[in-house]
């Protein structure tokens, strides 16, 4: 009897204490992510991706730019169907005026096929100091006895 309740005792330790990272984490219908490049001193390249992780019948992207960003070249809006696992993407290039700093909105709807309605919002925030990163040089590879370091330089 008693190295029965060992035994059930130790079974549930497993079942229960088994480390949570294993576990599938639930992802939302649609994710969004922002990159983004510059161009020059006034001009920045916005990339919004969208991953649809459920089929939709009808799905809305859309970027949304503050009044002193001028749009120079892309499309800022995009409807229609997406599959599982499909990757959409707005591409857009900006003129940014005399502002510090700039907030940019991405936004996507989705309606899946079992019904209802998902939205996902996601912020960029463009600021004049990440223009610095415009110039920066490449890293510089040593190798040694123990492997290879990288060397970044302003």
């Amino acid at each position: 009897m008693r190295y029965t309740v060992t035994l059930v005792l130790s079974l549930l330790f497993l079942i229960f204490a088994s480390e949570p990272s294993n576990a599938i984490k639930p992802r939302p219908p649609i994710e969004l992510r922002f990159s983004y490049r510059h161009l020059s001193e006034t001009e920045t390249r916005i990339a919004l991706i969208a991953t649809a992780n459920v089929a939709g019948v009808k799905v809305a992207i859309s970027l949304e730019r503050p009044l002193g960003l001028r749009l120079i070249e892309g499309e800022e809006r995009w409807e229609g169907p997406m599959e599982k696992g499909e990757q959409k993407k707005l591409e857009v290039t900006v003129e940014q005026g005399a502002s510090d700093s700039y907030k940019i909105i991405g936004k996507a709807s989705i309606h899946p096929l079992t019904g209802g309605i998902f939205r996902q919002e996601r912020r960029l925030t463009l600021e004049q100091s990440d223009k610095n990163t415009l110039g920066s040089r490449p890293p510089i590879k040593h190798k040694g006895p123990g492997g290879s370091i990288l060397e970044f330089r302003e």
